[in-house]
């Protein structure tokens, strides 16, 4: 057996194992939860299944007032690998989407793994490794969706890695050369990419920066690694990996996608995921980011302050999108790995030479110490995100849903009932949705039915439709200089025959204040909690008369009541 004070110190291999197996288990009980709060995975898999059924589409297929754009999809082989995963789940009693929900759990854990691995290397301590593995998977545990940015996460681990070990010297610069090939593969899985070629320029430019003759005084500033890459080798290596980036179906076109978005300020204030957190709901983020601050005081006045240039640079930059978009707080927690297990490594081993300069102090008994102090924080670190205070539901509670709940998602947080409600009216004619729920809607029905108005894909239209849908659901009246049509013009310029809308919204206190309006209530979820108040509204035109009464007599019949 072991001894009992090496496991302890966190550098017995018995440690490795141990923190190994619960980082595994940390990411299964946090990303093992029903689908509630994504409205991106419905279109994904309906994405592989098109690719799967009838190849790769150029232009948009699911939306008609987006038909015809041109559809730069930077993700097809992840969508067609999910919807292969849910193909198989389907035809077994696990279900089809709670095997894309196991296969994200799996794509998580393994670039958590990675992620130890490297922080253990760093630190040499595998407790240490644990801890910060744990903060990555706790910083990014709001935005575990099934949805291939995780398959880009562990590209971007494996980056990392590859990058450290040539320069911590644990292999040969040789292994630089996978960097190309790999950049190829993920222009096909994920835009994360980008996020890729970010981090490949800062070890590039942390290497010529060593190389540069500067005054001693700057030199100072920063530490070079065990092995600088000599510059000739990233002149020819970034190039090499640019150029890689275009070995998909649409080219260097993909470069133009975050333009569409980002260069729309109306359009990213209206979208969730781009901005800043809610620092009440990321209090690991803040917990981390506090002790990260007072460990670096410390080693800067202790002199002991690591300083890798391209560690701090990925730091900084990753730190700043994560302050600012709640999305990139899962790229934050993957890209502050080196840099913290740097950091707390060297305040672990200033605590211990602290301890060890006590009259009769124990070098054995110190060591075991600082990794009991350790796994304090990393029980901290895990029973604070697995509680999920002060929401009502904890982890584990979502963990039993997910056994329980073949289908692998809240009926209730979806328009599921509506849907399956339409599925046997069959309204013809376009309908009206709000972006929000676009994606389930897509799942549900299109292209095979009806196809959306408006779905989350933003770097395809842009902020266009999303205007339109701004001015329908919000029932606006733009001034006639304005250049904006009203909410009733875009109905009409869209042929808009029925509506699947929320209650709460303003479209629909208007039609239910004005009933001279030519559209008829026909299904009312909005008194049947729990759930989202939804209402389906249909034309009053002579071609809908017969849908309408079908519609009502059906509901009725299904709510045990009269029609709406």
């Amino acid at each position: 057996m072991p001894p009992v004070r090496a496991i302890l110190a966190g550098t017995h291999a018995w440690s490795g194992a141990l923190a190994g197996l619960v980082l595994v288990l940390f990411v299964y009980v946090v990303a093992t939860v029903p689908i509630r709060a994504d409205n991106d995975c419905w279109w994904h898999v309906k994405s592989g299944k098109v690719i799967a059924e009838q190849g790769l589409p150029h232009t948009d297929v699911f939306s008609f007032t987006a038909e015809g754009y041109p559809w730069h999809n930077h993700e097809w082989l992840t969508q067609w690998a999910m919807w292969q995963v849910w193909m198989r789940g389907e035809a077994t009693a696990l279900g089809g989407w709670r095997a894309v929900i196991l296969a994200a759990s799996t794509t998580i854990a393994a670039y958590a793994l990675i992620l130890f691995v490297l922080a253990g290397r760093i630190s040499r301590n595998w407790w240490i490794a644990l801890l910060v593995a744990s903060i990555a998977v706790a910083v990014g545990r709001r935005t575990f969706h099934p949805r291939p940015p995780l398959v880009g996460n562990v590209l971007l681990a494996a980056q990392l890695l590859l990058l450290t070990g040539v320069h911590e010297r644990w292999w040969s610069r040789r292994w630089l050369a996978a960097l190309p090939p790999m950049f190829a593969l993920w222009s096909n899985l994920h835009g994360t990419w980008m996020a890729g070629l970010v981090v490949l320029g800062a070890y590039a430019g942390g290497d010529v920066a060593g190389q540069i003759r500067l005054p001693d005084r700057v030199r100072r500033l920063f530490q070079p690694a065990p092995e600088t890459v000599p510059w000739r080798w990233w002149a020819v290596l970034v190039p090499a990996c640019v150029v890689a980036t275009w070995a998909n179906p649409f080219g260097w076109r993909l470069y133009e996608l975050p333009a569409r978005v980002l260069g729309d300020r109306a359009l990213v204030a209206s979208i969730g995921e781009l901005q800043p957190p809610n620092w009440f709901f990321v209090r690991v983020f803040l917990g981390t980011l506090a002790a990260t601050v007072i460990v670096i005081g410390v080693l800067l006045w202790k002199l002991r302050l690591p300083r890798r240039l391209a560690e701090w640079g990925i730091y900084v930059f990753f730190l700043y999108q994560g302050v600012r978009h709640v999305r990139h707080l899962l790229l934050y927690g993957v890209m502050a790995v080196p840099l913290l297990a740097r950091l707390y490594a060297e305040a672990a081993r200033l605590g211990a030479e602290a301890l060890e300069r006590r009259p009769g102090a124990d070098p054995a008994r110190v060591a075991s110490t600082i990794g009991v102090v350790v796994l304090a924080c990393v029980a901290a670190v895990q029973v604070a995100t697995v509680r999920n205070w002060p929401e009502a539901q904890s982890y584990i509670e979502r963990n039993r849903q997910f056994v329980t709940i073949r289908e692998g998602y809240l009926p209730w947080a979806y328009p599921a009932a509506p849907s399956a409600f339409l599925e046997a009216i069959v309204p013809r004619g376009r309908m009206f949705n709000e972006n929000h729920y676009g994606g389930y809607l897509i799942w549900r029905f299109s292209p095979e039915t009806h196809k959306v108005f408006a779905d989350p894909r933003f770097d395809i239209f842009g902020g266009t439709i999303w205007r339109h849908e701004v001015i329908i659901a919000n029932a606006l009246e733009p001034p006639a200089d304005s250049g904006f049509p009203t909410w009733r013009e875009l109905l009409d310029h869209w042929e808009i025959e029925w509506m699947l809308l929320k209650g709460d919204r303003p479209l629909a206190a208007r039609l239910r204040a004005e009933p001279d309006e030519p559209w008829v209530l026909v299904a009312d979820w909005s008194a049947q909690p729990p759930g989202i108040p939804w209402q389906i509204w249909i034309r009053n035109s002579p071609g809908n008369r017969a849908t309408i009464e079908r519609a009502r007599a059906r509901f009725a019949l299904m709510s045990g009541g009269a029609p709406p």
